[in-house]
């Protein structure tokens, strides 16, 4: 992935750390009102849902390489409109800490998928903005801490498709234009199915919105994520591809628990 310096700016987001933590997970009740009300967090999602649909609906070339990128952006853009409105509204420090996450990683792969359109002559989709910045308010990842290798781990060899510098054979025009085909109707019923999932009714709490909407969310990823796997001759594609799914399961899992240990659980809707 493509690794950059991410831009300093003020913040002031956070308010002070340990007053943030004090506050347990019993007490989410107090962050958002009845449910079913629409609050003013409910509003931000519902926007930011509504904006990344309109982003997503481009058109086609066939080329599984440019098409998951110029729509893999606006996805994440989505991701990231969603996590500055948890931001905003969410007291829960973990909840916090994984809108946070999200901001850095997505902001980080937007720009590689950018630069890698430009490098194809492809105009990209603007995307990763406002920048997130690493301050001193900032929560620890403590799961990330407790990685013993971010390389190379049982997980992320699981379903490792693609290899450094290898490519599939050169396809004749025929079986190129199949291939193109299928592409595209796989990449379409991907987004079918996460802007189906991604319909859930809000409860009012902005922490749980936030986990059972980015749930089919990271969903959505993966399943494009797939599709690239599948179809996409590039090593480079296929190697984005696949930390993509590694990364966005890994989330799926804790916003899971997150959702368990708070009596919200989805696990029904999550796939």
């Amino acid at each position: 992935m493509l690794r950059f310096a991410v831009v300093v700016v003020a913040m002031g987001l956070m308010g002070s750390q340990n007053s943030a933590i004090a506050h347990s997970h019993h007490q989410h009740g107090a962050q958002a009102g009845p449910a079913g009300r629409e609050t003013s967090a409910t509003r931000e999602f519902k926007a930011a849902h509504a904006k990344m649909m309109r982003d997503m609906a481009k058109p086609f070339t066939g080329d599984p390489y440019i098409d998951y990128r110029v729509h893999m952006i606006p996805h994440h853009q989505g991701a990231m409109d969603m996590a500055w409105v948890a931001l905003r509204h969410s007291k829960d420090p973990w909840t916090r800490q994984a809108a946070q996450a999200i901001l850095i990683a997505q902001q980080q792969e937007i720009a590689q998928f950018q630069t890698e359109l430009q490098r194809r002559g492809v105009k990209a989709p603007s995307g990763g903005y406002p920048r997130y910045t690493i301050t001193a308010g900032t929560y620890p990842d403590p799961d990330r801490a407790r990685e013993e290798d971010e390389t190379g781990t049982r997980d992320e060899l699981i379903g490792k498709t693609w290899a450094p510098r290898s490519a599939p054979p050169r396809a004749s025009a025929r079986r190129g234009a199949r291939r193109a085909a299928a592409s595209v109707g796989a990449m379409k019923a991907a987004h079918a199915k996460m802007m189906h999932n991604m319909h859930k009714p809000f409860t009012g709490n902005v922490d749980v919105d936030f986990f059972t909407h980015m749930i089919p969310h990271h969903q959505g990823a993966i399943d494009m994520s797939r599709v690239a796997l599948r179809h996409a001759p590039r090593s480079s594609t296929r190697q984005s591809a696949d930390a993509i799914i590694t990364a966005q399961e890994r989330e799926i899992f804790h916003f899971h628990g997150w959702l368990d240990r708070n009596g919200a659980s989805t696990r029904r809707s999550s796939k």
